[in-house]
């Protein structure tokens, strides 16, 4: 089964009232923003703010599924992943002094990848904002 066949996109437009409740749990502070929800327990598992490449988009969804246990590859069970994973999660939560102690986790973890992990500027630029 492919990654993609695992996952559904939604478009959701941030100006319509009928997009009001998806905005209350879900925020959006810049366009476009990417939202990888488990849907069995309606929490982010993987989160994107702003404009990201094929291969960095097809990261996030590899890695958030593999939080889910549903990934392919190593997904989020290797170290880097999971910090990565677990500072997406504090970021879309608003936590944004347990995601910057997540994503500079990621990033020691990632220093033998290097730039061979597609999330490591996604993690440094996240542990900066």
């Amino acid at each position: 089964m492919q990654v993609l066949d695992l996952v559904g996109f939604a478009a959701i437009d941030t100006d319509r009232p009928s997009s009001a409740a998806f905005l209350e749990s879900h925020a959006v502070k810049a366009w476009p923003t990417f939202f990888v929800i488990d849907p069995g327990r309606d929490k982010v598992i993987g989160y994107w703010s702003g404009s990201a490449s094929v291969r960095e988009l097809r990261a996030l969804i590899e890695e958030s599924l593999g939080a889910m246990g549903q990934g392919q590859g190593q997904g989020a069970r290797d170290e880097m992943s999971r910090a990565f994973a677990e500072a997406r999660e504090a970021h879309a939560a608003g936590d944004v002094a347990k995601a910057a102690a997540h994503y500079e986790a990621a990033v020691k973890a990632s220093a033998g990848a290097g730039a061979s992990w597609p999330n490591r500027s996604a993690a440094l630029l996240g542990g900066i904002q």
